[in-house]
């Protein structure tokens, strides 16, 4: 116990001092106290990344990427809100939607690249979001890929399809996009197991409810099949998209779904139209059903 009467009259003052500026001090935000360590706006990449970290989820800075005009990354760091955090990754996502939309899929690519790479809007995105954002930038990606150009890191895209794969219970379309990936590499033999998979996953348990519709899955693994020689288990896999194609003609979300999937899922398409043409099987776009022979 300390006692008032000893302490002489400067050291009583700035104890005075110090308990009536207390609550005041122990009021203030990490942040705060954060900033007024530093005293000044940090400068440096590696400050400012230390600094995000050590605030964890509150503000005041969000760490992110823009892209430049010649293609070239470079960091952004704004103030922001948490609420904003949500907005600004799903407003970013619906960017990337409409890039998609129109075709345009080296913008779609560079826009979901930009959301994983920030570790900060990542750490926001609930996980069946995350496994879409994946999907999404897999996808836009093997289309340019199947183009031709190089801008895709392989390796990048296919760490992500993987990284899917453990997001979501059924991921039948991270398993096509490494299908598609493995076919654009030339492995047949791994596109033939990545499409088998997408085949059970899609087949599986509910899938009506679910929208998902295994028609692509079968024409994908069939395909496979004939281009690695084994033409009747290939011409088993295709009649059976051709059945399911018919039972789903009087379902028309399934249909309509199933139709979207063959005409987005663009990587890997010319071997499903030499299959279906090699075998004369033609879909019915109208939804009566599909002919077989000819």
């Amino acid at each position: 116990m300390v006692h008032l009467g000893h302490l002489r009259g400067v050291d009583l003052r700035l104890l005075l001092v110090v308990l009536l500026f207390l609550p005041c001090i122990m009021s203030m935000t990490d942040d705060e106290a954060i900033l007024e360590t530093l005293g000044r706006q940090p400068s440096s990449s590696t400050e400012r990344s230390n600094i995000i970290q050590t605030q964890g989820s509150e503000k005041p800075y969000l760490a992110g990427f823009t892209i430049n005009s010649d293609g070239t990354k470079s960091q952004i760091l704004v103030p922001v809100e948490n609420t904003e955090v949500k907005i600004e990754w799903r407003k970013r996502m619906r960017v990337g939607e409409d890039f998609m939309a129109r075709g345009e899929w080296i913008e779609a690519s560079k826009v979901f690249q930009s959301i994983l790479d920030s570790s900060f809007f990542y750490s926001k995105i609930p996980s069946s979001s995350k496994y879409d954002l994946h999907i999404s930038f897999a996808y836009s990606s093997l289309a340019v890929l199947e183009a031709g150009l190089t801008w895709v890191d392989v390796s990048y895209t296919k760490m992500s399809l993987l990284h899917s794969i453990t997001l979501k219970s059924d991921p039948w379309e991270a398993y096509y996009g490494l299908g598609q990936l493995s076919v654009l590499e030339g492995n047949l033999e791994e596109a033939l197991s990545h499409f088998k998979n997408s085949l059970y996953h899609a087949s599986s348990g509910d899938r009506e409810e679910r929208g998902v519709s295994p028609v692509p899955s079968y024409l994908s693994v069939g395909a496979i099949y004939v281009l690695l020689g084994d033409l009747n288990t290939g011409r088993h896999y295709l009649s059976r998209a051709v059945s399911h194609w018919e039972g789903e003609g009087s379902n028309m979300v399934l249909l309509m779904r199933a139709k979207a999937q063959l005409k987005t899922e663009r990587a890997g398409a010319w071997m499903v139209d030499f299959c279906l043409k090699a075998f004369k099987i033609q879909p019915v776009w109208g939804g009566q059903g599909a002919v077989v022979g000819g």
